[in-house]
């Protein structure tokens, strides 16, 4: 499997409905019509995943390439009305994109053999959903 970001219509994720693809797959959906600064998001990832702190973009990434508490296969994001996703905060939705495809897909793609004691590649779809 291939960890990406991948652009849908809704009307094509609801055809394809991707989370039937992922076996053991922890899902956290977030309404981009709710998110639309920096700070909601840090809430939000901080919410969903569990996270034990959210204090900057490095430790999103630290959290999201850890994720060791939560027992899964694979991780699904789905960004519901993504256009609207983070619409007030443009410059930290390119950051938020680039934390993802730079350092959390390729961590759990293969980077996670090499840096953690018997570590397992996961897979990790990232939906962005108009």
């Amino acid at each position: 499997m291939t960890n990406e970001i991948i652009n849908l219509s809704s009307e094509e994720f609801k055809i394809k409905n991707p989370i039937t693809f992922l076996n053991n797959c922890f899902v956290v959906n977030i309404n981009g019509n709710l998110i639309l600064r920096k700070e909601e998001l840090f809430i939000k990832l901080k919410e969903d995943y569990s996270l034990p702190d959210v204090n900057g973009w490095d430790s999103i990434s630290d959290w999201l390439t850890d994720l060791s508490w939560i027992k899964a296969s694979n991780f699904q994001l789905n960004i519901f009305n993504y256009s609207n996703f983070m619409s007030e905060d443009y410059n930290s939705k390119e950051i938020f994109l680039e934390v993802l495809s730079e350092d959390v897909l390729p961590f759990w793609e293969t980077e996670v053999l090499t840096t953690v004691v018997e570590g397992v590649p996961k897979g990790f779809i990232v939906y962005c959903i108009d």
